[in-house]
């Protein structure tokens, strides 16, 4: 997981989007809420109350010193601005891990990651799906802050990359 390999690299305090997502409904962390694509914990509104939480999370971990990573899908394009807002208002940096993969690579991880149910995310195939054909790309103004990642490689191979190293300095700066 990159968002694993950024916290050991940086030492940051990591937030994941699903485990808040469980908290806010007073759920467990590996509780499967089997409500499908869209709906009940997944509607437009939870989406809206998740990532104002994880902004709010976020902005008091900041002002006590430490750096966060938010790891969570930011599909579309209010939350990124969301994000980025705080960060400019906190005078912190900013950064975007555009995390790229194939489609069969992103597949596989799915399955393997719900074989093991040792995680707290819901994301299945559909869901998959649904978030390739509905995400906002990353747009012109926001490429300034985003570093793709080629997301396919193994960790180990990843961190020795140009772009792992341009993401360690966006966000060590």
């Amino acid at each position: 997981m990159v968002s694993r390999a950024l916290l050991q690299a940086l030492g940051a305090v990591r937030i994941r989007s699903d485990v808040e997502r469980k908290r806010l409904h007073h759920m467990a962390m590996l509780e499967r809420s089997a409500c499908g694509v869209a709906a009940g914990i997944y509607t437009e509104e939870t989406h809206q109350r998740v990532y104002h939480h994880l902004a709010q999370i976020a902005r008091n971990i900041l002002k006590a010193g430490y750096t966060v990573i938010l790891d969570a899908a930011f599909l579309r394009r209010w939350q990124r601005n969301l994000m980025r807002d705080m960060a400019r208002e906190l005078g912190v940096s900013f950064a975007i891990a555009s995390l790229q993969a194939p489609e069969p690579v992103l597949r596989a991880r799915i399955l393997r990651r719900h074989s093991g149910g040792l995680d707290a995310s819901d994301a299945d195939l559909a869901v998959l799906s649904h978030q390739l054909a509905t995400q906002d790309p990353i747009a012109e103004e926001e490429r300034a802050h985003a570093v793709t990642l080629p997301a396919a490689l193994p960790l180990e191979t990843l961190a020795a990359t140009a772009e792992w190293r341009a993401l360690l300095e966006r966000v060590s700066s």
